[in-house]
């Protein structure tokens, strides 16, 4: 049996198994968002919303819900493991609770399927393996792992290719042998001027750090300030289609005084009334005075119409 006997050359029909998959919902874990066995980069500046996103995604996941119209396609609740070493575990307790009263689910709800975890990971020449082993031994094997963020957990130098493919081979081999799903927080960067033509794939010169670093991940999802409470997402992978949507943070307070806030996809009408941006307010002031001709206009008068202009 050449199977029994050898280790790589696997016969085409075992590798292939029983029938060719009809559509992509087994690439996914939730659809658009984060690849299933896959890693995945969800990258922003700073304080513009990405720990409260992985914080929502993972509560929907946790119970099995799509979050903001993205398709949870496992078809169960998942087990979900976010490590988080970036806020401090008062802030992110308040941020959880917020958020599972925004989503209606409640904490025992999550007993076996949400785990979140403030101790320290580090890899390459870590304690990665150390990280695995507790996980096989408890028998508690997530289906996503969240680290908050690259930046915490990555020994070496972000711009070195050499230590990102230390990194990146490390990363892969905790998604393969958990077989599980990876989301990296990462950090966005500042554009620079040369970089207008580069040849690299979109999104990747948005990211932090040597492009052998974001080309491991398959699926990239840039997150960007909107307007008020408002977030832009866009993402980028070799999957699924390029998408730009728009979510919405509405906070409130329940019937028992209690801060809550729910993350939801704005629907096409917003987000078409929110890409025309903010009135311009140099375009009114110009157009108010071409209007005033030869007599002119007052600067109390010009305050006054500015506004009905917008």
């Amino acid at each position: 049996d050449l199977a029994a006997l050898t280790k790589w050359l696997i016969p085409l029909a075992d590798f292939l198994g029983d029938d060719a998959p009809y559509d992509d919902a087994g690439d996914w874990l939730l659809r658009d968002m984060i690849p299933r066995r896959e890693l995945s980069l969800l990258a922003g500046a700073p304080k513009v919303g990405k720990t409260w996103i992985a914080i929502d995604m993972a509560i929907a996941i946790a119970s099995g819900r799509d979050w903001a119209g993205f398709s949870c396609t496992l078809g169960r609740p998942a087990r979900v493991l976010f490590v988080e070493m970036e806020d401090n575990r008062r802030r992110v307790s308040k941020r959880v609770y917020e958020l599972l009263r925004g989503q209606g689910v409640a904490l025992a709800d999550l007993e076996d399927t949400l785990r979140i975890s403030d101790k320290l990971v580090r890899w390459p020449l870590g304690n990665m393996d150390a990280f695995v082993t507790e996980l096989k031994d408890c028998g508690w094997i997530p289906d996503l792992i969240i680290i908050d963020s690259l930046t915490r957990v990555m020994n070496g130098d972000q711009n070195s290719t050499r230590d990102a493919a230390a990194f990146g081979a490390g990363v892969t081999q905790l998604s393969r042998e958990l077989g599980a799903a990876v989301c990296l927080i990462h950090h966005t960067r500042k554009a620079k001027a040369d970089e207008a033509g580069s040849n690299q794939a979109p999104g990747q010169n948005e990211v932090r750090g040597s492009g052998d670093l974001v080309a491991l991940a398959r699926h990239i999802v840039i997150v960007g300030k909107g307007e008020g409470d408002t977030i832009s997402m866009r993402s980028f992978g070799n999957i699924g289609e390029e998408l730009e949507s728009h979510l919405k943070l509405q906070r409130s307070i329940d019937s028992d005084g209690r801060h809550q806030t729910r993350i939801s996809r704005m629907d096409a009408s917003e987000a078409r009334q929110l890409s025309r941006g903010r009135p311009d307010v140099t375009q009114a002031i110009v157009e108010i005075i071409g209007g005033a001709g030869e007599r002119g206009i007052g600067i109390k008068a010009l305050y006054e119409m500015v506004p009905e202009k917008l």
